[in-house]
């Protein structure tokens, strides 16, 4: 499975493949770029990781897959519905997962 790095373009393919939705936008969040919509951040790009808010149950399932890990912006503080998808995730599976959470935190402004 190939590896994603800061330098591959991959932020820059992700950011515009929502940039161009109506309430999207780029901003900073945790000195990094992260995506919005509506304000709400919904993807954060860190150090060649992607971090997305999704609900616990399917965070956890990607948790017990080994495909992330829960995020924690600081030593033992974690944040309940946001989890951290590595550089060995392929690309076509970080779009899937980020469009997941862009549809919950899309949903969660209902």
């Amino acid at each position: 499975m190939p590896y994603l790095d800061d330098s591959d373009g991959t932020e820059e393919r992700l950011a515009d493949h929502f940039l161009g939705r109506p309430g999207v936008a780029r901003k900073k969040a945790f000195a990094r770029d992260a995506l919005t919509i509506n304000g709400k951040i919904f993807a954060i790009f860190r150090l060649g990781e992607l971090v997305v808010k999704l609900p616990v149950e399917f965070g956890s399932k990607l948790i017990d897959a080994g495909e992330a890990s829960q995020f924690e912006p600081a030593p033992g503080r974690f944040m309940k519905e946001w989890f951290v998808v590595g550089p060995e995730v392929d690309e076509p599976r970080w779009i899937e997962l980020a469009e997941a959470s862009f549809d919950y935190v899309l949903e969660l402004q209902d």
